[in-house]
C-alpha cells in the first residue's frame, strides 16, 4: 500500500489540538470562560480526528457515517467560538446568539439523519473527499462563517478598547489563529470547490484548526490567557460579596462603593456622585473606631439595621483612606424581636391559662354558694304578699346574687379551653339588641357627655358565635371607651364590616386566610400609655374603673371570647383615641332560628317524677323546693352511687345531673350506670362550671339541655318541660 504523506496534515493538527486542549485543562481554572474554551477547542479536536479518519485507508463503507460523524463537530464550530467569546466578554446572550444557537442544533441534525449536507464521499490524490449536499455550503457560509464573524469582530473590539496591554496581546494572538484558520477554511473548502470548480483541490479545513489551538496555547503559555488575575478576582469580590463596602477618602468623600453597600442604601450611581460618608451614616465620627458598631438608618422611608466596621487603608504609612464594611442585621433584628414577641405572647398565654384553671374553679365554689342567694329568695318571694315590707329587702339580694353571678360568669369567661354554646348570628344584631338596652342605658345616664355612633354594615356576613359572650366583650369595650374620656364630652364609634385577612396582624405569627366580620370600638379620648397596652387583657388589671362590675376582668373577657371563637383582636392607641378591632371567623350560613318564649305557667309539671343528684345539701334543698313549686315529685340523692341504687328500685321520668361530684362518680359516669339499668333515662345536666368536654360526653350518651347554676325559677322549668316533651 502506498503511503499517503498528506495524513501528516491532520495528523499534526490533532497532536496540536490535543496538546493545546491538554495544556489548558491542567490549569484547572474551571470557569465559565474556561469551559467554553475548552467545549470549543474539543469541537476542532473532534473534526479534524474524523478528517483523519477518512483520509486514513478504512473501508469505503466507513466514509461516509465518519464525515457525517464529523459534521457534530464542524458545523457548530462557529456557534462554540461565538459562545466562548460571550462568556470571556461577559455579554448577555441576545437575539444573535439564540438564532444561531437554533440554527446549529437543527443543522447538525439534519446532517446526521439526511445525505443534504454530506451526499456521499469520493476518492482523491491526497486522501476521501467529501461530495457536499445541496445544505453543505449554506450551512459554511450562513451559519458557520457569521458565527465566527461576530465573534471575530467582538474580540477585535475588545482588544482596541482595553487598556489592559497584556489582554490586548492574548486577544490578538487569539486572533491571528482564527484569521489564519478562516482563511484556510474558506479557501480550500469551499472557494476552490464551489466557486472555481476546483473538485481535487486539497480540503485543509479542519487541518487548519490547528492555528487556533496552537495561538490559544501560546496566548496561555505567554501572556496567562484564561488565568484568574489578581486585579479581576478582587474585583469580582468586591462587586459580588454580600457584605457593604465603602471605600473613602482622608476627606470622608466615598470613592466607591459595592452592589450591596448600595441596596443596602437604597442609591443609585447618580445619587452615589459627590455623597460623603457623613451623609450616610449620621453621627459619623472619623476619629473613632468602628467595630461592628450597630446603627438604624432611615433611608426612602425604610429602617435598617447595620453593623459597621472600619480600617483604615494605608501605604508607605501615608493614610490613604478608610475601607468600611457594613453587614445587614435588619432581618436579623427582625427574627429576634419576633422571636422575644412569642415569648411574650407565650408567657401570656401561660399565664391566662393558669388564672383560667384558678378562675373556674373559683366560679364553680361560688356558683354553689350563689344559688342560695338568688334562690332562696325567688322561693320567699313566691309566698309573700306584694305589700309586704320584706318584698324590697328580699328582692335586693336576690338582685345582688345575680349581679355577682355576673362577675362569676366574667370568671367562667376567663377559663380556658371551656366549650361555649354557639349558633349563627349577625353582629349588626348583637350590636342593636345591645344599644336597645338597659345596660347600654346605664351608660349613657353614667357618660352622659359622650355621644355614642354606630357605622353598621348592612350587607356583613353572620358569624357562629356564643352571643352571650360577644355581647359581653362588647359591653366591657363600650364602658371602657366611655370611661377613658374622663366622663368629659367625646365620641365613642361602635362599627362592623366584611374584610378579608391574607396577612398576619400585630401580635400574631400568622393568621388564618379568610373572610371576617369585623366589630370595632373607637373613642376620641387621651389614649392607653404604652406600658399599660401590653398587660390590658390580663385579669385584674386595672388602673381604672374597667368592666361593669370595676374588677379589671372585662378586657380578660374580651380576650378570651375571640380566644375562643379562633379569632383575633388589635389595639391601636395614640393621643387621638383608640380603636379595639375583634375579627371573628365569617358565616355565610343563615341565622339559626330563635326559641319561642315561654311563660312560667307553661312549665309547670303535671306531677311527674324527677330525682335531684347533687353532691352538696344545699344544691339539693334548692332544686327540692323549686320542683315542688313547680308541681314535680322531686326526690334527692347525695353521690352517683345512691342516685343508681334509687333508680334500682324506681324509675324516674327525669333525672336532674350535677355533673362535678369529687368524692365518687361523676355526672357522666353515673348517667352510664343509669343507662344500664333504665336504658333511654332522660336527663339533664347542670354544673356550676362552664360545658366541659365531660357534660359533652353525657349529652353524647343521651342526656339533654345542660343547665348552668345558679339557676332561676323559669329557666329550670323551661328546660325541664323541654326535655320531658323532647
Amino acid at each position: 500500500m502506498e503511503m499517503n504523506y498528506f495524513l501528516f496534515l491532520p495528523f499534526a493538527s490533532v497532536l496540536i489540538n490535543v496538546f493545546a486542549w491538554s495544556y489548558i485543562y491542567a490549569q484547572k481554572h474551571f470557569t465559565a470562560v474556561n469551559r467554553t474554551c475548552l467545549i470549543f477547542l474539543a469541537s476542532l479536536l473532534g473534526w479534524v480526528f474524523c478528517d483523519f479518519l477518512a483520509w486514513m485507508p478504512t473501508p469505503s463503507t466507513w466514509k461516509v457515517p465518519i464525515f457525517r460523524m464529523a459534521c457534530i463537530f464542524w458545523v457548530p464550530s462557529g456557534f462554540l467560538f461565538l459562545n466562548f467569546i460571550y462568556a470571556f466578554l461577559e455579554k448577555e446572550k441576545d437575539i444573535f446568539y439564540k438564532v444561531m444557537l437554533t440554527a446549529c442544533a437543527v443543522a447538525v441534525f439534519v446532517s446526521l439523519v439526511t445525505d443534504l449536507t454530506i451526499a456521499g464521499h469520493e476518492k482523491t490524490y491526497w486522501g476521501e473527499m467529501v461530495v457536499p449536499g445541496i445544505l453543505f455550503v449554506p450551512i459554511i457560509l450562513f451559519l458557520v462563517t457569521p458565527s465566527t464573524l461576530y465573534a471575530y469582530y467582538l474580540t477585535f473590539r475588545r482588544a482596541l478598547k482595553t487598556e489592559d496591554v497584556n489582554q490586548r496581546r492574548q486577544l490578538m494572538l487569539l486572533l491571528l489563529g482564527v484569521t489564519i484558520s478562516l482563511s484556510i477554511g474558506l479557501v480550500c473548502d469551499v472557494s476552490f470547490p464551489a466557486f472555481f470548480k476546483v473538485r481535487d483541490f486539497i480540503r485543509l479545513g479542519s487541518s487548519g484548526c490547528g492555528a487556533i489551538s496552537l495561538c490559544a496555547f501560546l496566548a496561555v503559555v505567554k501572556y496567562n490567557f484564561l488565568s484568574v488575575g489578581v486585579e479581576k478576582a478582587a474585583t469580582n469580590l468586591f462587586e459580588n460579596i454580600l457584605d457593604g463596602i465603602i471605600v473613602i477618602d482622608p476627606n470622608g468623600n466615598i470613592t466607591n462603593m459595592n452592589e450591596s453597600a448600595k441596596a443596602m442604601f437604597y442609591l443609585t450611581d447618580s445619587e452615589l456622585k459627590g455623597l460623603s460618608i457623613s451623609g450616610l451614616l449620621k453621627n459619623y465620627d472619623p476619629m473613632e473606631t468602628y467595630q461592628n458598631r450597630e446603627i438604624t438608618i432611615m433611608r426612602k422611608g425604610k429602617q435598617r439595621v447595620l453593623s459597621v466596621s472600619q480600617s483604615i487603608i494605608e501605604a508607605y504609612d501615608v493614610q490613604l483612606g478608610k475601607l468600611i464594611i457594613i453587614r445587614d442585621f435588619t432581618e436579623i433584628h427582625k427574627a429576634e424581636e419576633e422571636k422575644k414577641e412569642l415569648q411574650r405572647q407565650l408567657q401570656k398565654a401561660q399565664k391566662m391559662e393558669v388564672v383560667g384553671v384558678l378562675a373556674g374553679g373559683v366560679a364553680h365554689d361560688l356558683n354553689n354558694i350563689l344559688s342560695g342567694v338568688i334562690n332562696y329568695p325567688e322561693l320567699i318571694l313566691l309566698h309573700l304578699p306584694e305589700d309586704s315590707p320584706l318584698q324590697k329587702p328580699v328582692k335586693a339580694i336576690h338582685a345582688s346574687g345575680l349581679r355577682a353571678a355576673e362577675v362569676v360568669e366574667d370568671l367562667l369567661t376567663i377559663a380556658r379551653g371551656v366549650a361555649i354554646n354557639k349558633e349563627i348570628s349577625n353582629l349588626n344584631i348583637i350590636v342593636e339588641e345591645y344599644l336597645a338596652s338597659g345596660e347600654h342605658l346605664q351608660v349613657k345616664e353614667t357618660h352622659p357627655g359622650i355621644r355614642f355612633k354606630k357605622e353598621l354594615d348592612p350587607d356583613l356576613l353572620n358569624v357562629d358565635c356564643s352571643k352571650i359572650h360577644v355581647t359581653k366583650a362588647l359591653i366591657n369595650l363600650v364602658i371602657n371607651a366611655s370611661e377613658s374620656t374622663n366622663n368629659a364630652s367625646g365620641t365613642v364609634v361602635i362599627a362592623t364590616r366584611n374584610c378579608y385577612l391574607d396577612k398576619p396582624l400585630k401580635g400574631y405569627e400568622q393568621v388564618r386566610i379568610g373572610e371576617y366580620t369585623l366589630l370595632s370600638v373607637s373613642d376620641d379620648g387621651p389614649g392607653i400609655d404604652p406600658t399599660d397596652l401590653e398587660r390590658i387583657f390580663e385579669p385584674f388589671y386595672t388602673k381604672k374603673k374597667m368592666g361593669r362590675s370595676g374588677s379589671g376582668l372585662g378586657l380578660a373577657v374580651v380576650w378570651n371570647t375571640i380566644q375562643d371563637h379562633q379569632g383575633y383582636k388589635d389595639v391601636r392607641s395614640d393621643e387621638n383615641g383608640t380603636v379595639f378591632e375583634l375579627y371573628f371567623p365569617a358565616e355565610r350560613a343563615p341565622l339559626d332560628s330563635q326559641a319561642k318564649a315561654v311563660s312560667i305557667k307553661e312549665c309547670i309539671g303535671n306531677g311527674e317524677s324527677i330525682l335531684v343528684v347533687d353532691d352538696e345539701e344545699q344544691q339539693r334543698d334548692i332544686a327540692f323546693r323549686l320542683l315542688t313549686e313547680l308541681n314535680y315529685k322531686a326526690a334527692t340523692a347525695a353521690n352517683g352511687r345512691a342516685a343508681v341504687e334509687y333508680v334500682k328500685r324506681k324509675p324516674f321520668d327525669l333525672i336532674l345531673l350535677d355533673m362535678v361530684m369529687p368524692n365518687g362518680m361523676n355526672g357522666r359516669e353515673t348517667y352510664e350506670e343509669i343507662l344500664k339499668i333504665r336504658p333511654g333515662q332522660k336527663a339533664i345536666i347542670a354544673s356550676g362550671y362552664a360545658k366541659t368536654k365531660e357534660v359533652v360526653a353525657a349529652q353524647a350518651l343521651g342526656a339533654g339541655k345542660y343547665l348552668k347554676k345558679p339557676y332561676v325559677l323559669e329557666k329550670l322549668g323551661m328546660v325541664i318541660r323541654e326535655e320531658l316533651e323532647r
